[in-house]
């Protein structure tokens, strides 16, 4: 190769985040840089990567790795953030707080160059920004999450966007402005924690959103309540990747208005509680089309009507669903539709029970079984 002669590559970078916390003595540091290279050997040899070949060099709490550009994309999209996951999950498990890793990885695709001092070029440098952008260091300091993907908005449209398998609709798109860089870029928060039901976001203002339905595609349902929360006030600040066989999805939440939280919890539950009991005859659907309309004037109680009809359109051909919002619990099996806000008491068993978000049927039958068992405890 001629020195300094173009080469183009796929180009990953990766940092440690909070490297320097304050907690962090010098010899957490070199653990934590150590750690990060048996991490990095792991996961990519995993995925068809030959380490012993592959071009990386060290950048301190970080590293730039440079893969042939026939590489299959999909493999690093697709395959490469669950490896990493599972090699940090390993390795954090023996470890105190202060040395275990969470890492911020960025993915670009472009032309570079070398000289005496290492690889170089404009697309090295971009694909550096991303990974310092704040927001993506914002969320992944506040999730449970182990690994914050970060992809070029090239890279996204180019390949994530034209392979379903890697997962598109988990990520979201957000503004870079670092140094003299400005553009955008997606995000994916990776190894967030498990189970359904499992909070973990740190912001109290935010609140977590549950979508099960029976159908193996239920973006029409994730995508009602979206338009229900959004109506109310809300915005959603990520999204978890689907968990397909049945459907299942988490969402995470927060008011534009935290002053204004209860009023909007209590229109979302009046909305929809008052569509379910105009669309039903007894407890059953009508078999006629729920009419869905949109006024781009509309006042926000008829936003939040209209967008009520359309959760109960987007439900109406799943035999199962479970919508579990901040102050509303909505199951549909079979014909049968309920909607209604929780208790306290069930807040608890759903808290305890996570793992019943994914069975309606199941989670309505221990509610009725703690009812009667309370009822005759209370009559003793």
């Amino acid at each position: 190769m001629t020195p300094g002669s173009a080469q183009r590559r796929i180009i990953v970078v990766v940092d440690i985040a909070e490297f320097t916390r304050p907690d962090r003595t010098v010899a957490h540091q070199l653990a934590l840089q150590s750690g990060l290279y048996d991490v990095l050997r792991s996961a990519f040899s995993d995925i068809g990567v030959d380490v012993d070949t592959w071009v990386i060099e060290d950048r301190g709490d970080g590293a730039l790795i440079l893969i042939p550009k026939d590489f299959p994309k999909s493999e690093l999209v697709d395959v490469l953030p669950d490896r990493l996951v599972a090699e940090l999950r390993r390795y954090n498990a023996t470890k105190v707080d202060a040395a275990k890793i969470k890492l911020r990885v960025a993915v670009h695709e472009g032309e570079i160059r070398k000289n005496e001092h290492g690889w170089m070029g404009g697309q090295v440098a971009l694909a550096f920004r991303m990974l310092d952008e704040p927001e993506a260091k914002l969320a992944l300091q506040r999730s449970d999450g182990v690994v914050a993907l970060i992809a070029s908005d090239s890279f996204y449209s180019e390949t994530i966007l034209r392979r379903p398998g890697t997962s598109p609709e988990a990520y979201r798109r957000i503004d870079v402005q670092v140094k003299n860089f400005t553009g955008q870029a997606w995000l994916r928060l990776v190894g967030t924690g498990e189970g359904p039901g499992r909070f973990r976001w740190q912001d109290p203002s935010v609140d977590e959103v549950t979508i099960h339905t029976s159908g193996d595609d239920g973006t029409s349902v994730r995508d009602a309540v979206v338009h229900l929360l959004e109506s109310a006030g809300y915005v959603i600040v990520d999204r978890q990747n689907p968990e397909l066989g049945s459907w299942f999805q988490r969402m995470f939440v927060r008011p534009l208005d935290p002053d204004a939280a209860k009023v909007s919890a209590a229109e979302i539950a009046c909305a929809v509680t008052n569509e379910v009991k105009s669309a039903m005859v007894g407890s059953v659907i009508q078999a006629g089309e729920v009419l869905v309309t949109s006024h781009p004037q509309s006042t926000r109680e008829e936003r939040l009507v209209d967008s009520a009809a359309r959760l109960l359109e987007a439900i109406r051909d799943h035999e199962e669903v479970l919508v579990y919002l901040p102050p509303l619990l909505l199951v549909k099996i079979g014909p049968r539709v309920l909607s209604w806000e929780p208790t306290d008491e069930e807040r608890a068993i759903i808290t305890a029970n996570p793992h019943l978000l994914h069975s309606p049927g199941e989670l309505l039958a221990l509610f009725a079984s703690t009812t009667r068992q309370n009822g005759a405890s209370g009559g003793t």
